[in-house]
């Protein structure tokens, strides 16, 4: 199959960084988001005492999976090649591990355990509400866009053009002939000029 056209290549380049920042823009964000409250009731005369759980404390690797993801990408961009495909497959991994604990961390006993270890007062079992909006299905989302990214690369990711692509010109770099914008221009390609090869 003949390599996809430049512009094509691009867009998919673009694609894929553009989805996969999103997911993980949508999970760092989620994260930091309540998304549940335990009401816990001590023996009289304590007060109640209500906790808000946040998705760090339910998901605790979820900041660090977060910028693992956003490093992936750039990382998407700096290489080429089987490494690039290696880079895809790693961010279908950091996404579903974000997408998946996230859909299981808001079950009853793991929200209490998560609102107990951050109050002394937590006699008894308390009673638990979820955030007004779904912060957890967020997170989930943004892993699964992340996945979405990580496929596309290791799928597509070998005809894209690298970093420096831009500034490849076809048939090597030019060739010196005493011309000073000649030299210039073997320096943009990343030769030498002052190497004997480019000396008249």
């Amino acid at each position: 199959m003949p390599p996809p056209a430049p512009n094509l290549a691009r867009r998919g380049l673009s694609l894929a960084l553009a989805v996969g920042a999103a997911g993980a823009g949508i999970e760092l964000l989620a994260a930091q988001q309540p998304w549940a409250r335990a009401s816990f009731a001590p023996a009289s005369p304590l007060p109640t005492v209500s906790i808000t759980v946040t998705g760090n404390a339910l998901l605790p690797a979820a900041h660090a999976l977060g910028l693992a993801a956003l490093a992936c990408l750039a990382a998407v961009l700096a290489t080429r090649g089987v490494v690039r495909r290696v880079v895809g497959m790693l961010l279908v991994l950091l996404g579903l591990l974000v997408a998946v604990p996230a859909t299981m961390s808001v079950r009853p006993a793991h929200v209490a355990a998560a609102a107990a270890a951050r109050s002394l007062a937590t006699a008894g079992a308390p009673r638990l509400t979820m955030a007004l909006f779904p912060w957890w299905a967020a997170a989930a989302v943004g892993g699964l866009l992340i996945v979405a990214a990580g496929m596309l690369t290791a799928w597509r990711g070998t005809r894209w053009p690298g970093m420096s692509g831009k500034y490849d010109r076809p048939g090597g770099p030019p060739q010196a002939t005493g011309d000073p914008a000649a030299a210039w221009d073997a320096l943009d390609s990343g030769a030498d000029p002052t190497m004997p090869r480019w000396r008249q």
